[in-house]
């Protein structure tokens, strides 16, 4: 936008994606620092929805893991700060669905002052019978078998799976298939950090 002299992010809803406009309105809806900022939502002249988003710059956690696990003290913080995002989300009404490492970027204010923000609001979802669009690591059983309504919790679910990686470097689900993960994550125990 060069009249306001910002970078912003412009995603327009394919023709096929009916609860676009919905998803839209929710993600615009949430307020958190913590969180990728929502600034406009608006109709082409097809009619198709689209918005208008903050440009996040800054490192994914995914990136950092490249490296190894993180500080126990850096990890929690991280993930707290991406609670926030995930509270004012779910307030609002809108669930990420396709949380992981990758959604979560460490970013910098103008102060230096460095903070997660979520990005990844208002992407299609299970619900959306788009469930195949989300990283199956990171799923929660009920994604998997539907068997219920998926809320709030999946989300909790994805973020317990984040922070799990960020101590250990390791995600304890992922496997060479997707049947192979979704057994893992409905009928594994998982390891104690400390087993690893």
């Amino acid at each position: 936008q060069a009249s306001l002299q910002r970078r912003v992010v412009l995603r327009i809803a394919p023709a096929t994606d009916s609860g676009a406009l919905g998803r839209f309105a929710r993600a615009k809806a949430i307020e958190s620092k913590h969180a990728a900022k929502f600034f406009e939502l608006r109709n082409l002249a097809d009619g198709r929805p689209y918005y208008v988003m903050e440009f996040v710059t800054g490192q994914s956690l995914a990136k950092m893991l490249a490296h190894g696990p993180l500080d126990i003290t850096e990890a929690v913080d991280h993930v707290l700060e991406a609670c926030e995002a995930l509270s004012a989300a779910h307030v609002a009404g809108s669930l990420h669905r396709r949380l992981k490492t990758a959604s979560l970027l460490l970013t910098n204010d103008r102060s230096g002052t460095s903070s997660i923000k979520v990005v990844g609001f208002a992407t299609p979802g299970p619900t959306e019978k788009l469930g195949e669009m989300s990283t199956p690591a990171y799923r929660s059983p009920e994604q998997f078998t539907r068997s219920r309504k998926v809320d709030g919790q999946s989300d909790v679910w994805s973020l317990g799976v984040i922070l799990y990686e960020l101590l250990t470097a390791t995600n304890p689900f992922a496997a060479k298939t997707v049947a192979i993960t979704a057994r893992h994550v409905i009928e594994q125990p998982v390891r104690r950090p400390t087993e690893l």
